[in-house]
């Protein structure tokens, strides 16, 4: 169930965990000791979490009695009535939560939609030898799917677009045979991989989240490590020398494209500032003399990072709890064997164990137990 606890949660664990992330992102070894796809995994459960911001069955509270409560209950209390009815900072905020989502989520929608119309009116690649390479890159992955090859002057470097319908946007220039082999099998990676859809679903949690800028983050972690994986999987069967013949197409991209702003919904051979690109060589040149194995350590910071990121926000849940002193004392006999709240005006939970009166807390923590609006109403079920 979808709560404040819940949502508070997650969006720690998961901006701990990008800070996390963040930090292995800038250390070349450590991500070649984790391994790239270790490294783009994490990272897409972050995601994945984000993107489901519900209580797990599995989750275990942690009261917490201290700051949180106080600033829980400062979030509910309400500030006026309208139409009767209290309105708290957290309803304020919510809203213009809900509103700044929407206004995000038209805006990257057209520019989702301007992005299909320009690439859709680029004139179409009329190449014997683009056609046959691309049947032979499905041929080796056993794929059937038809890739629209389309050209434009207007486009300095090679880029994929579309999540069912693929587009491949070549430059109007020149190409060597190992060239349009390098750009064609990285473009279509992409595709098959989905790297596409994770790129809309980040683009839906930069809207959702618009107001955290670890969400920003977070997105163009997701981008620079898709990138990153798509040049692994490329060279992984190539001998040393073809590795640096691809290599040298990423160096000739950088050359062609500069540094230009990047659009979300297109994955391309070089994509984001010139520093990512370099990094991504230089992964590639450090994994020529690097041993696979795996140290101690690396396996010792997979786990904590795993544990982090995917354990932590969906079994601990910290709760605000807070008990009223005068209430703590006497008790009420109402019914026995029974546990059950009795809301209050302000919001809040006094919990009932045994017809003794237990503590006052700010959030229900099961709702299938019952509530009653009163003790009168108590006795009267009785």
């Amino acid at each position: 169930m979808l709560s404040f606890s819940v949502v508070t949660n997650i969006l720690f664990f998961s901006s701990v965990a990008i800070v996390v992330l963040k930090v292995i992102f800038r250390n070349d070894n450590v991500i070649l000791r984790l391994d790239v796809r270790f490294v783009l995994l994490c990272l897409l459960l972050v995601v994945f979490r984000l993107s489901i911001p519900v209580e797990s069955p599995l989750v275990s509270r942690i009261p917490v009695f201290k700051l949180y409560p106080e600033a829980y209950r400062f979030m509910r209390e309400p500030l006026f009535e309208w139409i009767g009815v209290g309105i708290s900072r957290i309803e304020i905020l919510t809203a213009g939560w809900i509103v700044g989502a929407l206004v995000w989520i038209v805006k990257r929608g057209r520019v989702y939609y301007l992005t299909a119309r320009q690439i859709r009116s680029y004139r179409l690649l009329r190449n014997p030898e683009f056609d046959r390479t691309v049947e032979k890159i499905n041929g080796e992955w056993g794929k059937g799917t038809k890739f629209r090859l389309v050209t434009a002057k207007s486009e300095t470097v090679p880029c994929v677009f579309g999540v069912f319908r693929p587009y491949i946007v070549v430059p109007d220039r020149n190409y060597s045979s190992k060239e349009i082999y390098y750009i064609l099998k990285h473009e279509m990676l992409h595709f098959y991989r989905g790297d596409m859809a994770i790129r809309i679903l980040c683009e839906i949690l930069k809207s959702v989240y618009w107001w955290n800028p670890l969400i920003y983050v977070l997105a163009n972690l997701v981008v620079d490590m898709q990138e990153i994986n798509v040049d692994f999987e490329i060279i992984r069967k190539l001998p040393d020398l073809e590795q640096l013949d691809y290599s040298d197409c990423l160096v000739s991209a950088i050359r062609a494209d500069g540094y230009r702003k990047r659009n979300p919904y297109m994955a391309g051979l070089k994509k984001g500032s010139p520093s990512v690109t370099h990094k991504r060589i230089g992964l590639m040149l450090k994994s020529l003399n690097m041993s696979g194995r795996k140290t101690v350590a690396s396996i010792m910071l997979s786990v904590l990072v795993i544990c982090l990121i995917t354990l932590c926000p969906s079994v601990f849940i910290f709760e605000p709890y807070s008990i009223v002193k005068e209430d703590s004392e006497g008790t009420i006999g109402v019914r026995e064997g029974d546990i059950y709240y009795v809301r209050n005006s302000d919001g809040t939970y006094d919990v009932y164990i045994d017809d003794q009166y237990y503590k006052t807390i700010l959030e229900r923590f099961d709702k299938k137990i019952r509530v009653y609006n009163s003790l009168m109403e108590v006795k009267r079920n009785d």
